[in-house]
């Protein structure tokens, strides 16, 4: 099901919170970005059909916030009652409108945070694909050469851990992927450099975005 999706601007003073809860739980780039992003010069936001019900939209821990429900009049001619299915933004939406910027621009990169896995697990091969490490840290690192909305929603999957999801597009000089092990002063650059900053938000049914400049984005 296609749907619009529209570009909602969030209060800084109502949504400033759930960033730093969420990336005072990551790995080094989400430390990264607390300490060198100025959040409140820029825009934070989330995307949403244009019908949806914005009564709960701060509600940000809630997975019953952004869905949409309508009538499915097929349904009520088989079972005879009324039936309304949910529709929420699919991953494949977001992945699409990444590769896009990515595909259009030569020095953008989207870098994935895996806060579930590290070099010691076993079964990491998108990582031996796409990863470069820090310390025993591991991120998936998506630029030009290899982008693929396949490539960004395998990225999205492998590291989304529920409770923090984190994910940027930012802008890169160099990087030699896969497996490189990069330097913090690689990590303080792709942070200082951020140019979109996802989180996962409304218990996984949703994304919740910041940008350096207003409307810099769609």
């Amino acid at each position: 099901m296609n749907r619009s999706l529209r570009k909602h601007i969030l209060d800084y003073h109502k949504s400033i919170a759930y960033a730093k809860d969420q990336l005072s739980g990551g790995n080094a780039l989400s430390n990264e970005l607390i300490s060198s992003l100025d959040f409140e010069n820029g825009q934070f936001f989330t995307l949403l059909p244009i019908e949806n019900d914005l009564k709960h939209i701060y509600d940000f821990f809630c997975g019953m916030i952004p869905q949409q429900y309508e009538f499915n009049k097929e349904t009520k001619e088989i079972i005879g009652r009324d039936r309304y299915l949910s529709w929420i933004p699919k991953d494949v939406e977001i992945a699409n409108l990444i590769c896009a910027e990515i595909s259009n621009k030569n020095n953008y990169a989207c870098i994935f945070e895996d806060v579930q896995q590290d070099l010691t697990d076993s079964h990491i091969e998108f990582f031996y694909q796409f990863g470069c490490s820090y310390l025993n840290e591991m991120y998936y690192f998506v630029d030009k050469k290899n982008v693929s909305s396949e490539v960004i929603l395998q990225g999205m999957s492998e590291s989304d851990a529920l409770w923090h999801h984190l994910f940027i597009l930012t802008k890169v000089d160099y990087l030699n992927t896969p497996g490189q092990q990069v330097t913090l002063e690689d990590i303080r650059n792709f942070a200082k450099n951020t140019q979109l900053l996802i989180l996962g938000a409304y218990d996984g049914d949703g994304y919740f975005f910041w940008e350096p400049e207003i409307n810099l984005f769609l």
